[in-house]
């Protein structure tokens, strides 16, 4: 860091709630929790007199903790968070307040439209009914839990591999060597636990999943599932997305909202995943007024399955990914997440550079056969939000067989 007298230092587990679900409650109940020493408001105050402040974040696979704040404090900070995962202790009220929390932000979720459409509705449709959005703990297993298993927990997650990260104005040498003072590793790392598995569904037939919710307007996503995780498709599917799907000069909007006024807003997407075990989707969007849904929706496939070609947009949205990537300064910090999120995907490189260079030379005759081979499709799964008292249902079971899931069904408790 040569900019600033801050520094930051995350240690990461490789391990989350795919893992185990207990450990993704363990690791976010630490930031309210004292120690053998402090009482959680004393332990705050520490962190505060030194100018650090401590976070945690969990995912399906990876687990952080980390500090941050001032250079000068940085050994009185590692310390300090040492002695927290090693004496962290477990306040039962706390534990209960804390899931009173949970519960909160669960019942908020359930009545959020893009909870319910990019969450449950998205989850059931690529997964069915398990899946890592449905696969919690339920209120009466949250309640049961002894909050001394979840410190106990914490205090073991360091006996797992891990790795740290520093970000500040030190060397290498004197940043090792405080890590080394104060970071005691006992033996050999354990492995992790196997991780969980959520099979992703095959979409060969049409279907529909419909959630009602008390609206006007009417919400879908066209979902289509394609090949495992390939890095020669990144450069087609950023030239995809920035000339077919995103935007407002994009082909998606231009024919769905401007020409044919079926919409209000109208996207297209082909994923990239993050690990190479996933599998790219192809999805569309249309949020439309409900009497124009049976109109927008088959305009919507109909250019899914027939790519239009305007060489003004083409050029456009290859310039516009060239001069993104040409401006964009990888800095700091940021430096050690891009690598590790290529890592993620078993690239050890910055893969921008072969989208950049892919990008250049591409005609619109390779990004048609990219779309005839990868994004048209005979089959979707058809995610519908609206209201069932003002829907067409004849319409839409024409779509395919008809499933209505309940929020319990799409949320998992």
């Amino acid at each position: 860091n040569t900019t600033n007298e801050l520094f930051n230092l995350t240690y990461l587990i490789d391990m989350g709630q795919a893992h185990n679900k207990k450990l993704a409650l363990a690791v976010n109940y630490l930031p309210f929790l004292g120690t053998s020493k402090y009482s959680p408001a004393q332990l705050q105050e520490e962190f505060y007199k030194l100018g650090i402040s401590m976070n945690v974040s969990t995912g399906q696979r990876r687990s952080y903790m980390f500090i941050s704040g001032l250079e000068k404090s940085y050994e009185d900070g590692i310390k300090l968070l040492e002695h927290v995962l090693a004496e962290v202790q477990p306040d039962r009220k706390i534990y209960d307040e804390y899931v009173d929390g949970i519960l909160k932000k669960r019942a908020d979720s359930k009545l959020n439209k893009g909870q319910i459409l990019y969450g449950g509705l998205r989850s059931y449709g690529t997964y069915g009914s398990k899946s890592p959005f449905t696969d919690v703990l339920s209120e009466k297993e949250l309640r049961a839990i002894d909050p001394a298993e979840l410190t106990a927990i914490i205090k073991r997650i360091c006996s797992y591999k891990h790795y740290l990260f520093y970000y500040g104005k030190n060397d290498i040498e004197y940043a090792g060597n405080v890590i080394d003072k104060y970071h005691k590793v006992k033996g050999s790392l354990l492995d992790y636990p196997d991780e969980k598995k959520y099979p992703e569904l095959d979409m060969n037939e049409n279907k529909v999943n419909f959630a009602h919710y008390d609206m006007v307007q009417a919400e879908i996503l066209i979902l289509a599932k394609d090949e495992l995780f390939n890095k020669d498709l990144m450069p087609y599917a950023e030239m995809f997305g920035s000339y077919f799907g995103s935007g407002l000069s994009s082909i998606m909007f231009q024919e769905i909202r401007e020409s044919k006024g079926l919409a209000y807003s109208a996207y297209a997407n082909y994923s990239i995943p993050g690990q190479p075990d996933k599998y790219h989707y192809v999805s569309g969007y249309v949020g439309t007024q409900v009497n124009k849904l049976q109109d927008a929706v088959p305009a919507a496939l109909q250019i899914l399955r027939n790519m239009p070609e305007a060489e003004k947009q083409f050029n456009a949205a290859k310039e516009s990914i060239i001069k993104n990537i040409e401006t964009e300064r990888i800095t700091k910090s940021s430096i050690f997440w891009s690598y590790l999120s290529n890592k993620d995907q078993g690239i050890d490189y910055d893969v921008r550079k072969d989208i950049y260079d892919k990008v250049q030379t591409m005609t619109m005759q390779e990004l048609n056969e990219f779309f005839k081979a990868h994004i048209k499709r005979d089959h979707y799964t058809f995610l519908i939000m609206a209201n069932r008292n003002d829907v067409n249902m004849k319409f839409i079971r024409s779509l395919g067989e008809v499933k209505e899931l309940t929020l319990e069904e799409l949320f998992g408790y």
